[in-house]
């Protein structure tokens, strides 16, 4: 009876433990509704995958166990499945009918909670998702035995579906009936494809009973349902949902069947730092073809998971070829291969382009997540002595006056900058932050096929937004970490449009001289628009940095773009500004709209503009903090970036072995500082996998992360034996 004791008591503790859990599961469904309501305010995308994939990542990294990592996905799978539908149902299609392997896929990757639509047929999973009838699809791509499904990649050519994830599946196939007794089998039926994959255990074990073909192993199960002599070669997924009794598992005459599952969706998601590319392509069947379309990727180092082939439909003798590949379209050198890879193409199209934006992580989110308190964000380039006191004072008195509209030509402000700068009001525009400027001048000026010119990796709302508006982005890979000049010149076309060039740059810090930039705009044609990014221009020591203003006046036609995000401390109130022609402001003062600066922001502005002491103990902290965090990296034996910003990179080496769970340590750094309360940049998504990017705190800021840096070093040299 002691044994009986013993358990009752393990077993109160658990139900102690369950009740935990029930509360804690209602505390996540309440904030998971108060998300909801956030994303509907800001528009936003309900469902994002790419969270769900960092939500697993962090929690599997730190699972001391005992419990398994696997069950502990399932297990947060379907808690995040269930949370979803509190916001709104996720309704999700796939290739029917209902019990097939692709069901099964769609409710592993998306979970029980969401609503699925059966199709019968691919292209109507397609039509489903383009026409916002479901909000994804999921469609088999290929199989390890029969090898690519030629439908679904038909169906690329002419949609312009977004690959968005994948899922690779084990196909397992067993005899299934009412009563689980092979002696009560009379008949069995199933798909051809399945029946020819059990074939030599069929001839073993049941030679005698008649096979018959039907549609699709669901059907097969759903017959075996209604007919007590009839059998199912079907997954053991179609039994549990047709109440059906497994006679034997496993019977396929080949193990190691996968088959792999495309989820696709009208927009990609976010840069996980481990990506892959799908691209689709069309040559002519000539000698040395294929050859001269794997080179470029050979030559860079790129690896090629897949590539299948096909004939175009209506042109003889030409291919469609779908490829995979390891690393992200914006990777520099997968950018780069496939520049030289469309010069070679009658068509190539890339299946997953657009990337969102990725800000950083809040502070509130962090704590929130890992139970931290304290915490400090170093991962955005804010000003961490804050906004301008007369900026805040400012405002306070202006609250009074929020049911007037701001002043749509942001008159007063307009006017201070001009004296400042000592040029005309007409040579400003103002906008709902830099970002706003650089949106209306693509907007204005670029049509579709029109080309941008940008470094890579450079501001990550370049190449996002060109595309957008039908442009195509030309990326040029950084050398040394600072724009190519040479290279970005060499990389223009009579199809060029815009050129970008973030001086200093973000993320690397680095800038181009005076002496440099004076030679690219000197060659530059009249007709192009180069808009110069000097976002952190505040910031900068160097004595041959250029004064761009100087250009205004060169004839070309030239945007500078500026904010009060940065060392004025005002990223939350958004408001920068362009300095350009005359004519330039004009056509973009047509696209702009009216009331884009709200009055809060134009007022902190003008009073920040009068608060120099504000700037320079801004321009002090940032001088001396860098001089402190060069000093104490240099003495770790970290490599740093040169910066003239008031961030900089840190290479922090390759080190998987030390964070498994991520090809990019500078990821697995990111991941470590998080728990120590220390919020920095990771830099994968940028293609720079190795590096962090840290923004210059508050000297005890400064020298917390210091120090979590070192333990995280430290854990490195130990697990590495070096220690």
């Amino acid at each position: 009876m002691d044994d009986l004791k013993k358990i009752t008591e393990l077993r109160a503790k658990i139900d102690v433990i369950d009740d935990k859990i029930l509360d804690l599961l209602n505390k996540r469904a309440r904030l998971v509704i108060e998300v909801g309501k956030e994303k509907v305010e800001g528009k936003r995308d309900f469902y994002a995958p790419e969270r769900e994939k960092e939500i697993y990542k962090r929690l599997t990294g730190k699972n001391p166990g005992p419990f398994p990592n696997q069950a502990l996905k399932n297990v947060f799978r379907e808690i995040m499945s269930a949370s979803l539908s509190l916001e709104r149902p996720l309704k999700a299609s796939y290739f029917g009918p209902k019990a097939t392997f692709t069901h099964q896929a769609c409710m592993e990757y998306f979970g029980l909670s969401a609503e699925f639509v059966p199709e019968k047929d691919i292209a109507d999973v397609f039509e489903d998702v383009e026409r916002g009838k479901t909000d994804f699809g999921v469609v088999p791509i290929e199989n390890t035995i029969e090898g690519v499904v030629s439908h679904t990649i038909d169906m690329f050519v002419t949609s312009d579906i977004k690959i968005c994830g994948e899922i690779i599946m084990e196909v397992s196939l067993s005899l299934l009936n009412k009563t689980g007794r092979i002696e009560d089998v009379k008949k069995i039926c199933s798909y051809p494809h399945a029946i020819a994959e059990c074939r030599e255990w069929l001839r073993e074990h049941v030679p005698d009973i008649p096979v018959f073909d039907v549609s699709s192993t669901a059907m097969a199960a759903q017959t075996a349902s209604e007919d007590p002599s009839a059998a199912a070669i079907a997954s053991e997924f179609a039994a549990a949902i047709y109440d059906l009794q497994v006679v034997e598992r496993k019977i396929e005459d080949h193990t190691n069947n996968f088959t792999r599952f495309l989820v696709i969706g009208k927009k990609s998601p976010e840069r996980s730092g481990d990506d892959k590319t799908s691209i689709m392509f069309a040559v002519k069947d000539v000698p040395g073809a294929l050859y001269r379309i794997l080179k470029p990727f050979a030559e860079k180092g790129i690896n090629l998971t897949k590539i299948e082939s096909r004939p175009q439909k209506g042109k003889a003798w030409e291919y469609i070829f779908f490829a995979d590949m390891d690393g992200h379209v914006s990777d520099s050198k997968v950018s780069d291969a496939l520049k030289e890879l469309e010069a070679q193409c009658s068509f190539m199209k890339i299946l997953e382009a657009l990337v969102p934006y990725p800000p950083g992580k809040p502070m509130e989110e962090l704590e929130r997540e890992l139970g931290i308190k304290n915490s400090i964000k170093l991962a955005s380039n804010e000003n961490p002595l804050g906004p301008s006191p007369k900026a805040v004072e400012a405002v306070a008195k202006a609250l009074k006056n929020l049911h007037r509209y701001p002043d749509g030509g942001c008159y007063y402000l307009k006017e201070k900058l001009a004296q400042r700068l000592k040029v005309k009001p007409e040579n400003l525009i103002i906008g709902n932050g830099s970002n706003e400027i650089i949106e209306l001048v693509i907007r204005t000026f670029l049509r579709p096929g029109d080309e941008a010119v940008m470094g890579n990796p450079s501001f990550a709302v370049y190449p996002l937004v060109v595309p957008a508006a039908g442009g195509k982005s030309v990326l040029v890979p950084l050398k040394n970490l600072t724009h190519d000049l040479d290279a970005m010149f060499d990389a223009i076309t009579e199809n060029t449009k815009l050129v970008f060039i973030a001086n200093p740059n973000n993320p690397t810090g680095t800038m181009n001289t005076k002496a440099q930039l004076d030679k690219f705009i000197g060659r530059l044609r009249n007709d192009i628009i180069l808009i110069l990014d000097e976002a952190y221009y505040e910031f900068v020591t160097d004595k041959d940095f250029p004064a761009s203003l100087d250009y205004l006046n060169s004839g070309k036609n030239i945007v500078i773009l500026r904010t009060f995000s940065k060392i004025y401390g005002l990223a939350g109130l958004r408001v920068g500004y362009g300095i350009a022609p005359e004519k330039l402001n004009f056509y973009m003062n047509k696209v702009r709209q009216p009331f884009n600066v709200n009055s809060l922001a134009q007022i902190a502005a003008m009073a920040a503009l009068d608060d120099d002491e504000h700037l320079k103990r801004s321009q002090r902290n940032n001088r001396e903090g860098l001089a402190y965090l060069f000093g104490e990296l240099k003495a770790m034996g970290l490599e740093c970036v040169p910066t003239q910003a008031n961030f900089f990179l840190i290479k922090v080496g390759k080190g998987k072995d030390v964070y498994p769970h991520t090809k990019n340590f500078g990821v697995g750094v990111y991941d470590a500082l998080l728990r120590q309360g220390v919020i920095v940049r990771p830099m994968a998504s940028y293609g720079l996998g190795e590096y962090i990017r840290v923004t210059v705190g508050l000297p005890e800021e400064n020298k917390r992360f210091v120090e979590a840096l070192k333990k995280t070093v430290n854990s490195r040299q130990e697990k590495d034996g070096r220690g």
